[in-house]
Parts: C-alpha cells; sequence; structure tokens
C-alpha cells in the first residue's frame, strides 16, 4: 500500500503527470522547467556516461542543450515500467528517444532505456535519478514491437537514404553538406 489517503491509481497518476512536465520542458526548450522537476541533489546520466549533478549544472547545461544540439528537438517517452521500492521511492522504465524537427518518429537507431528513480520529498514526487541507455537494433523485437503507434520507426523506414537512418541520426549538418532533405 502506498499510502492509507491516496490510493496507487492517484501516485501513478501523479508520476505519469511528473514525466509529462519532464516532456514538456524538453519539448519548450526549457532546462529551468526541466530542472524544476529533479530533487535539488538529482542527477543525469546521459548516454555516453557523462553526469550532471543538482538543479543548478541541470538547468544550465541543458539550456544550453537546448539552444544549440537538441534546439527544436522533442523526447518521446512512453512507460513500460513502474514499481514502488517503497512508499516514497519509485522506479520508472521508460522506452523513448529524441526525435529531431523534421522527424515525427524515433528511428530505432536512437531508440532508448531510461530509468527514473523517482522520490516524494515533503508530499512532492521529483526525479532523484535519470538514466537514459542506447538500445541495440537487435533487442528491439524483445523489448518492444518497433511499430507501435507512439512513434518508433524501424532500421530502414527512411527509404530516401541508401543507409535507411535519419539524419539526425548522422547529423544535421551532414544531410545539409552531403544536400540531402531531411525525412518529412
Amino acid at each position: 500500500m502506498i499510502n492509507k489517503d491516496v490510493g496507487p491509481d492517484v501516485v501513478e497518476s501523479k508520476l505519469q503527470s511528473l514525466l509529462q512536465r519532464v516532456l514538456a520542458a524538453w519539448e519548450r526548450g526549457d532546462g529551468r522547467a526541466l530542472a524544476a522537476e529533479f530533487a535539488d541533489d538529482g542527477d543525469i546520466v546521459f548516454l555516453e556516461g557523462s553526469c550532471l549533478q543538482g538543479r543548478p549544472q541541470i538547468e544550465a547545461v541543458m539550456q544550453h542543450l537546448f539552444e544549440t544540439t537538441l534546439r527544436g528537438t522533442r523526447y518521446l517517452a512512453k512507460v513500460k515500467a513502474l514499481r514502488f521500492v517503497t512508499p516514497e521511492v519509485a522506479l520508472m522504465q521508460t522506452l523513448g528517444g529524441v526525435v529531431f524537427p523534421e522527424e515525427t518518429i524515433i528511428p530505432a537507431e536512437r531508440c532508448c532505456v531510461q530509468t527514473f528513480v523517482i522520490v516524494r520529498i515533503r508530499g512532492t514526487w521529483s526525479v532523484a535519478s535519470f538514466q537514459n541507455t542506447r538500445m541495440r537494433a537487435g533487442s528491439l523485437g524483445i523489448q518492444h514491437r518497433a511499430d507501435e503507434s507512439w512513434g518508433l520507426a524501424p532500421r530502414g523506414a527512411f527509404p530516401g537514404r541508401a543507409d535507411g537512418t535519419s539524419s539526425g541520426a548522422r547529423g544535421r549538418g551532414q544531410a545539409k553538406k552531403d544536400g540531402g532533405q531531411a525525412p518529412r
């Protein structure tokens, strides 16, 4: 039981709302709003292993990324698992990835699993830790169907490209150098 006064459905709804606020902040390119959803001492571990620690660093680095590399991107994520370690600590696993402005789906090569450690501090749920891990294309069939309606694309889904990848996968700058058009 989560709490005598609040049932598990209410708590799960609050955690879903937390995830939606994180995704909305990303879509707006708002590092401050994204960092506000983290605990004061929260952290982020990126794909390659670099770490951000604490709200100020999360805000500053994410805002810089939103103004440069991640400008105009969205992050799509779907909850795949949610469990409570204690009534005050939840583990949420999501499946998703970055979608560049010219894209409508997540290419398989950018599909990731995210792990959120979410804590309740003085009645408020916050992200204590977030880790993002790239999935291998071979694991996609085991983890989920690549044609789920929420935006995953199987490898080779971009027929305009010889390698079947999106321009975001190899870099938007490279696509421009090659004279290629971004997939629509």
